[in-house]
């Protein structure tokens, strides 16, 4: 039996996915990454002092440093997104059939926690140092942040000059913010 040759279909690219989306869901898809450049940068300046301070710290501690700052931001973005809805628009009869986790996109809030998390992870295994652990972490939470500032610079010019230029602007707002947060510490 001959074997059939499927035709092969070319994946739409993020801007030709981008296009489908309705207004409402665009609006969606921004405020998720915002929650999840927010959290990124949050998490900098949480995983940055407990690097600068391994050595009085333990893995299980900062594991649960992480995770419990990312749950309680998540926590009081949910709230706040609750509440500010039903101030200004009251229960809404669509939002009311949702669950209550599903309402807002702080969801984006959470990810950034997956590298640090994984590596710390990594030392409580006693695979890696703690010190190393987090540095890798604090690498590619900036990583992150880069690349969320290339995407965002290629939609103001096509310039690969500007875009690294506007991105290393970007990356230095964030480290900014997280050279304020260990500054005060």
């Amino acid at each position: 039996m001959a074997k059939t040759k499927r035709p092969t279909r070319r994946r739409p690219s993020r801007d030709e996915l981008m296009n489908t989306l309705t207004d409402e869901q665009r609006s969606i898809y921004a405020e998720y990454l915002r929650e999840r450049i927010y959290g990124t940068i949050t998490l900098l300046a949480v995983v940055t002092p407990l690097w600068r301070h391994a050595d009085s710290y333990t893995a299980w501690g900062s594991l649960w440093i992480v995770l419990g700052t990312v749950g309680a931001l998540y926590l009081a973005t949910v709230v706040a997104d609750h509440m500010s809805q039903q101030i200004v628009h009251g229960v809404e009869k669509k939002k009311a059939q949702k669950p209550f986790w599903m309402r807002t996109p702080a969801s984006g809030l959470i990810e950034p926690a997956g590298a640090p998390t994984f590596f710390i992870i990594l030392a409580i295994l006693g695979i890696i140092q703690l010190s190393t652990a987090l540095l890798i972490g604090i690498i590619l939470l900036v990583v992150s942040l880069f690349m969320f500032s290339v995407l965002s610079g290629r939609k103001v010019t096509n310039s690969a000059t500007r875009i690294l230029t506007y991105s290393a602007f970007q990356v230095a707002i964030g480290l900014a913010i997280v050279f304020l947060k260990v500054s005060i510490e």
